[in-house]
């Protein structure tokens, strides 16, 4: 009998971890999870052995105080009493600590409790750049369902070979995550080019003038991507940038109870306008905004009441560096 579970945990750990960057086992018995205490990385695994008794893993409400653990993404197995079974199976992909416990009969308070430590990836050669939710006269644009100023820059810091190992979501009305939303093509772009998705690329083109195929001071011209659907957040919406299908970088909160509201309430909100993470030195790598409903009535950036950082006079001093030049490039 030993050997068959032995069989099938084999075959469900070979399945499991086919995607996985590392798997790590915790051991599960009377009263304890060994180690119970585990650091991991983001995409990492996690599979719990029961070496004996009736237990579960259970990261949802604390079973000693009864309080939620808010831990970054809430999970909770059932409850098994095979020895040498899996009891549960975990791929995290979301950075932060997470907090758990045996949540049968007292367990919990006996002190069968443990916590996993997720940390984010240390390098990424992609970034978000900026975020836009514009409003775009109709008769400019080619697209007329009122999408037409809804795009994500992002930027390369690194040569990248296969931009489609990197992906976008949303996180609508701060709902959490909804996932990779958007895989990007599987194209190579040069250290320092813009990449920009949009669901109307004539329709941004027309609005910044001729300024966001090639930024004043850039070496490369922007790639544009044209989708019918993403990006879609309407300025109170997170996105979350994906690296292999693990989240690396997050611009705004991912949860919030503001939900279809709070335009004027968070303090990262781009309604009819734009965010921008800023290159000056004295405030490099935040994000500065254009301002509530600043490009409402305005027919270009440049004549709105907040135009563009890139596009603007002063970003002609802007020095991009790279070695050689790359061509335009266009999906639709």
């Amino acid at each position: 009998m030993k050997k068959f579970y032995s069989l099938i945990l084999s075959t469900f750990l070979a399945l499991f971890v086919f995607n996985a960057q590392t798997t790590d086992t915790i051991n599960t018995g009377s009263f304890y999870y060994t180690p119970s205490t585990l650091t991991i990385n983001v995409g990492d695994s996690v599979i719990w052995i029961n070496d004996g008794g009736n237990h579960d893993v259970n990261g949802d409400i604390n079973s000693i105080t009864s309080g939620p653990y808010n831990n970054p993404v809430t999970f909770d197995s059932p409850s098994t009493n095979t020895i040498g079974a899996v009891i549960f199976a975990y791929r995290f992909t979301v950075p932060g600590t997470y907090n758990y416990d045996c949540s049968v009969g007292s367990h919990a308070s006996a002190g069968m409790v443990g916590s996993i430590i997720v940390n984010s990836p240390s390098v990424s050669h992609l970034n978000l750049t900026a975020i836009f939710d514009l409003t775009i006269d109709a008769n400019m644009a080619s697209v007329t369902n009122g999408s037409q100023g809804k795009a994500i820059l992002v930027t390369a810091n690194q040569n990248i070979a296969d931009l489609s190992t990197y992906g976008i979501g949303s996180a609508t009305n701060g709902g959490g995550s909804d996932g990779e939303e958007f895989t990007f093509p599987s194209i190579s772009i040069n250290s320092g080019q813009h990449v920009l998705v949009c669901r109307d690329s004539t329709g941004m083109s027309n609005y910044f003038d001729g300024c966001l195929e090639q930024f004043p001071g850039a070496i490369y011209p922007t790639i544009f991507i044209e989708n019918t659907s993403e990006p879609s957040g309407n300025g109170n919406d997170a996105y979350e940038l994906f690296f292999n299908g693990n989240v690396i970088e997050t611009f705004g909160d991912i949860v919030h109870s503001y939900g279809t509201g709070g335009f004027t309430d968070l303090p990262w909100a781009y309604r009819d306008s734009w965010a921008w993470k800023d290159t000056a030195v004295s405030n490099v790598g935040n994000w500065v905004f254009g301002g509530d409903n600043c490009s409402d009535g305005s027919t270009t950036t440049q004549t709105s009441s907040c135009p563009f950082p890139l596009c603007t006079p002063a970003s002609t001093d802007l020095v991009i560096t790279a070695e050689v030049c790359g061509a335009t490039d266009s999906n639709t």
